[in-house]
């Protein structure tokens, strides 16, 4: 349960930032819909977010989220730490930077990504979707399996902030 309510508090938070224009509100009450309506199934195991960021994220930003790899160091830009979002972004965990960034969706992605050294993991997660479950999956549906893994990797970085 302690993912889930990462999550709802990411939501939350997400949703009320003050600084957001009508269309983008309305874009991430829609976001937050379809996460709150994913099948439980994938949130029932507690450490979704962590094997994601086991799995895609550790070799470059390092177990403890400090951007020390082992690839990092063979990366032309500097891996950011992912353990100072809140800090350096006065207290306030910047989830639509971060899921835009994770997703590839940002339209100026962060000068510490460079030419994009990142994958764009939302391109990825639907690739092994379409593998997995072919194009009937292409819809709401995909959409749906993909938004889950990027909260819950969201939810798992949040807990790796510095206090």
């Amino acid at each position: 349960m302690k993912t889930l309510s990462r999550l709802s508090a990411l939501a939350v938070a997400f949703a009320g930032s003050a600084a957001s224009s009508a269309g983008v509100r309305l874009a991430k009450i829609a976001l937050i819909v379809t996460a709150c309506s994913l099948p439980g199934a994938l949130f029932a195991q507690e450490d979704l977010g962590k094997r994601e960021y086991e799995a895609n994220c550790a070799v470059c930003h390092g177990l403890e989220g400090k951007g020390d790899g082992p690839l990092a160091p063979s990366l032309k830009q500097q891996v950011p730490p992912l353990t100072r979002l809140m800090k350096e972004n006065e207290g306030i965990f910047p989830f639509e930077r971060v899921y835009m960034t994770i997703d590839g969706t940002m339209e100026k992605l962060p000068l510490a990504h460079g030419t994009r050294e990142m994958p764009v993991w939302g391109d990825e997660y639907r690739a092994e979707v379409y593998e997995r479950h072919g194009r009937y999956y292409g819809g709401i549906i995909a959409k749906g399996i993909i938004n889950g893994r990027i909260l819950a990797l969201i939810s798992y970085i949040g807990g790796l902030q510095e206090k």
